[in-house]
């Protein structure tokens, strides 16, 4: 029989495997955080489409209907 040094068994591959698993999520993370769409700003959320700010200041009422319509056309062009 062999009495020396012994390592534990199985629970000896835990602290590495939660290593790993741990590299992993932030290889994961990092390329989730840095390889952004064009329209999602820097805190996480999406930026709206400017045409679609237009709209809805026009559906409140804030500009009128030439107003809309000459901001349209600018942005579009």
């Amino acid at each position: 029989m062999w009495h020396g040094f012994h390592y534990g068994g199985w629970w000896m591959f835990i602290p590495g495997t939660l290593f790993w698993v741990g590299i992993v999520v932030l290889v994961i993370w990092g390329v989730r955080r840095f390889a952004r769409h064009d329209n999602e700003d820097r805190y996480g959320g999406w930026r709206r489409a400017p045409l679609d700010i237009l709209k809805e200041r026009y559906a409140r009422g804030e500009v009128t209907k030439q107003e809309y319509e000459e901001m349209k056309r600018d942005l579009r062009d």
